[in-house]
């Protein structure tokens, strides 16, 4: 082996060995980067999200499926936003997704937020994650004449609190209405609720829950 062929082996070598010892630096800064944002984030309120539904789902459908995709991802996105809401106490928020009825019944939109902040600031629990979703029961409601009358939805909501240094898991649900194809969307609390109650504030859903 000539003397130039050594030098450019040997060139090669220490090319190898400086790109190799550059992509370590950068993993180990990355990684205690990532471990600085993990470190920082475990006393930070989490709100988890389900990835909604896509169209591209919807290939060889019937046009109802469709709509029914259209509306679990809608239904789906509008939750999320909710929940992380309810996290942060955003009463501002979480009143949009308020029922008209319900608006009504507590004096008007100013006075249903003053009861949300009042709320949030004497419940002693704060959950550490919430999960609202996916939804497990979706529809519109249709006349005699099968003509729709607003779409409907009921799905569960994990909160995850911990008590005593236990983590405990409350289960609730809620039901999801909207009445222009998803662009005003509404959540009830129907965990424990009797049935007359339900049906007050949101009659349509009758068809749903008795399935």
């Amino acid at each position: 082996m000539s003397t130039k062929q050594r030098n450019k082996r040997i060139f090669a070598i220490v090319l190898a060995i400086g790109v190799l010892w550059g992509i370590w630096e950068w993993t180990k800064h990355r990684d205690a980067e990532r471990a600085a944002e993990i470190k920082e984030s475990e006393n930070t309120i989490v709100g988890d999200t389900v990835v909604p539904v896509t169209l591209s789902d919807t290939a060889g459908m019937e046009l109802i499926e469709i709509d029914s995709v259209k509306m679990l991802a809608a239904f789906q996105r509008a939750a999320n936003r909710y929940s992380q809401a309810f996290l942060a106490k955003n009463a501002e928020v979480c009143a949009e997704y308020a029922l008209p009825a319900m608006i009504k019944a507590n004096g008007g939109i100013e006075k249903y937020k003053n009861k949300l902040n009042a709320y949030f600031a004497r419940d002693p629990i704060v959950p550490d994650r919430v999960i609202a979703g996916p939804v497990e029961r979706i529809g519109p409601k249709l006349d005699k004449e099968g003509y729709g009358h607003g779409w409907y939805c009921i799905m569960p909501v994990r909160r995850y609190v911990t008590v005593e240094g236990k983590q405990m898991l409350d289960v609730q649900h809620m039901a999801g209405q909207t009445l222009d194809e998803g662009k005003h969307i509404y959540f009830i609390d129907i965990t424990g609720m009797p049935w007359e109650k339900i049906e007050q504030v949101m009659p349509d859903i009758d068809f749903l829950v008795k399935k």
